[in-house]
């Protein structure tokens, strides 16, 4: 295992169960859907993390600090019925910060542009892995602080006229943890913006 922070406290994760939809099986958490949508997945495992932290090592402090995130893109399909349509995915990045009195709440930080493909009922949209640098809170050098970061991914749906049809968000729950040189790592729920091997 690993630590996840400077900090010493006790983070109790409560593993809940994916949402399976009536057409394909959901991996992350799957916050909702709106209209029609075609079979979907996105891919959210401990062995397949839904996205990557990569971490710049500081030898003095024995920690990483977060500075760049991959974002894996799901699996979509077009529809039942149709032949050519246009298909979409784009992502969000949230952080908390968290201190010596507690946590604050979730925050926006960064919405990546929509990535669009078009596919058909047969075949997965051909997408791209998409990656957004971080700007950490509280970064090299400091100790009275962490912030931690979660990852959203929606999947859209589009018609003809280019109008949304149908969309699905999930919430990444596994990051994987990467040093820019050292070893490789898991982390649960969300990724922390500071993290080391133990």
């Amino acid at each position: 295992m690993f630590r996840r922070g400077f900090l010493t406290f006790i983070v109790v994760a409560t593993i809940a169960v994916a949402a399976l939809g009536a057409i394909q099986p959901a991996f992350a958490y799957e916050l909702g859907h709106t209209g029609t949508v075609g079979v979907h997945s996105l891919t959210d495992t401990s062995s397949n993390p839904g996205a990557i932290g990569r971490y710049r090592w500081y030898s003095s402090d024995g920690v990483g600090y977060l500075n760049r995130f991959y974002v894996n893109p799901p699996k979509m399909r077009a529809v039942a019925g149709r032949t050519n349509q246009t298909v979409g995915w784009l992502y969000t990045v949230e952080r908390k910060v968290c201190g010596f009195l507690g946590c604050g709440a979730w925050t926006l930080r960064f919405t990546s542009v929509e990535m669009t493909a078009v596919t058909d009922d047969a075949h997965n949209a051909s997408f791209s892995q998409a990656t957004a640098s971080v700007a950490v809170y509280c970064g090299h050098n400091c100790y009275d602080a962490f912030a931690k970061y979660r990852i959203t991914v929606k999947m859209i749906w589009h018609r003809p006229n280019g109008s949304v049809q149908g969309t699905v968000r999930n919430r990444i729950y596994w990051y994987g943890a990467q040093l820019t040189s050292g070893p490789y790592g898991v982390q649960e729920k969300f990724a922390w913006g500071s993290w080391a091997p133990d």
